[in-house]
C-alpha cells in the first residue's frame, strides 16, 4: 500500500491505524501535530484513523531546546 508521509512516497506492508504507523518508528509517544489529508487529528484518535491507499500523512513533532 503506498501512501505519502512527510513529503515522501512510503509503502507500507499492510493497513494499519496512524499510530500503528507512528508506532514503527519509536516516536508514538511524543508531542506532535498529526494531519491526515490535510485534516488535523488529535493525538488521542490516532488508534481510531486507518491508513488507506494513497493516503497523505503529515506529522510535525515538538522538540525542546535551547
Amino acid at each position: 500500500m503506498i501512501i505519502t508521509f512527510n513529503g515522501k512516497t512510503c509503502t507500507i506492508p499492510k493497513p494499519c491505524t496512524i499510530l500503528q504507523f507512528l508506532e514503527t518508528s519509536g516516536k508514538a509517544s511524543l508531542p506532535m501535530m498529526v494531519k491526515l489529508n490535510g485534516s488535523l487529528i488529535q493525538q488521542k484518535d490516532l488508534k481510531d484513523f486507518w491508513l488507506k491507499e494513497h493516503d497523505v500523512l503529515s506529522v510535525v513533532l515538538f522538540m525542546g531546546g535551547g
